[in-house]
């Protein structure tokens, strides 16, 4: 289940994968198009407490974060 549970960590964005050398950031894996959050919580009983207006605020920090971090690493403008 660990193996799952990373990968839809990554293709969910909530944990993208990217690196910093010498203040230069790297994605290592850029995705276009994300899962839903809800993907990887519902696999997780921790989550189950989550209200739709909770897991909605996490899927727009996603995506605005990840736009942030593409935009430090020069993939977009």
């Amino acid at each position: 289940m660990s193996i799952e549970l990373g990968r839809l960590a990554v293709t969910t964005g909530i944990f993208p994968l990217f690196e910093i050398e010498e203040g230069k950031y790297t994605l290592n894996l850029d995705i276009a198009q994300f899962r839903p959050v809800e993907d990887y919580f519902k696999v997780q009983g921790r989550f189950r407490h989550l209200l739709p207006e909770h897991i909605r605020f996490i899927q727009e920090r996603v995506r605005k974060n990840y736009k942030e971090l593409k935009e430090k690493a020069g993939k977009i403008s």
